[in-house]
C-alpha cells in the first residue's frame, strides 16, 4: 500500500489532478508519511537535487498540525532559474513562497546534532529563490498534517536565482525580502521569522534528520529554508519578482 499511495501522489503531481482528502493508503502520522515520500523517491528514475524545508515558522506548524518542520524532496525534473515560464495545476491550489536556498559544495555525512559551525564549510553559495507549492489531494478543513509529508512536502517546482558566493554583506539572520505579484509588492518579510537564529542553522537542522540517515546531504545539493513571505496564491497570466535586495533578484512567469 505505501508504495501503490507514493505512486498515485506522484501522478496526481505530474498528471495534474488531485486525489480526495481521505485518499486511500493516507498517512496516520509522520512516521507513516516518511515512509510514503521513500517510496516516493525509490519509485522514480528522477534525480534529486536537494531537500526543501516546510512549517519552518511556529504559525505553520500550528497552523498544519504538526510537531515541528518537515523535510521533503527536490527534483530534477521539478527545478527550474529565473526567468522561466511554468505551467500551473489548478487542481493543486498554487502558491508562491519566496524562500532563501543554500547550495553545498561539499558532502555532509548524516549524524546527530549537527551545529551551524559544523556545516558552514560546506556551503557554497546563498541563493534567492521561490518554491511553487500545491497540494495533490483535495482541501477538507482539517489539518493537512502528514499527508503534506506524504506529498513530498508539497514542493511543485523550486526556482533558483544566481548564487551568491560572497554573502559577508548580507545578515542571514535578518535579511528583508520582497514579493512581487504582476508589478504590484504583495508580500514583505525576513528570514528572522524563521525558527532557527541564522539560515545555516536550518542546514545543520536538516543534516541530523532521520530521513536522510542513509544518504546525508552530497556536494551540489540544493536546500530550501522555508518561505519568508507566506504563501501567495497563483494562477495562470502572473508574472512575480522577488527581490533580496543586496543578494539580487528572481521572476516567473505562469501559464
Amino acid at each position: 500500500m505505501i508504495e501503490q499511495t507514493a505512486k498515485n501522489l506522484w501522478d496526481a503531481r505530474n498528471q495534474g489532478h488531485a486525489l480526495p482528502a481521505d485518499f486511500e493508503g493516507r498517512p496516520a502520522d509522520d512516521a507513516q508519511a516518511y515512509d510514503i515520500q521513500r517510496a516516493m523517491i525509490a519509485g522514480t528514475d528522477e534525480a534529486l537535487t536537494g531537500w526543501k524545508l516546510g512549517a519552518t515558522a511556529d504559525a505553520a506548524v500550528k497552523m498544519l498540525g504538526l510537531d515541528g518542520p518537515f523535510v521533503g524532496p527536490m527534483f530534477e525534473c521539478f527545478t527550474q532559474i529565473s526567468g522561466s515560464v511554468i505551467t500551473l495545476h489548478p487542481d493543486h491550489n498554487p502558491a508562491i513562497e519566496t524562500e532563501f536556498s543554500v547550495q553545498l559544495n561539499a558532502d555532509i555525512p548524516w549524524r546527530e546534532d549537527y551545529s551551524r559551525a559544523d556545516v558552514e564549510g560546506a556551503i557554497g553559495s546563498v541563493i534567492p529563490s521561490f518554491e511553487i507549492i500545491g497540494g495533490r489531494y483535495e482541501r477538507d478543513g482539517t489539518q493537512p498534517g502528514p499527508r503534506i509529508i506524504a506529498d513530498g512536502g508539497s514542493n511543485s517546482v523550486s526556482v533558483m536565482g544566481a548564487p551568491v558566493t560572497d554573502w559577508s554583506a548580507a545578515d542571514l539572520s535578518d535579511h528583508s525580502v520582497t514579493l512581487s505579484l504582476n508589478g504590484e509588492q504583495v508580500a514583505s518579510g525576513s528570514n528572522a521569522i524563521l525558527m532557527w537564529d541564522h539560515t545555516f542553522d536550518a542546514v545543520a537542522w536538516l543534516a541530523s534528520h532521520p530521513m536522510l540517515a542513509d544518504r546525508g546531504l552530497k556536494a551540489g545539493d540544493l536546500i530550501m529554508t522555508g518561505t519568508c513571505t507566506g504563501a501567495t496564491p497563483l494562477k495562470a497570466g502572473d508574472e512575480t519578482t522577488g527581490d533580496f535586495g543586496i543578494l539580487g533578484k528572481l521572476t516567473v512567469t505562469f501559464a
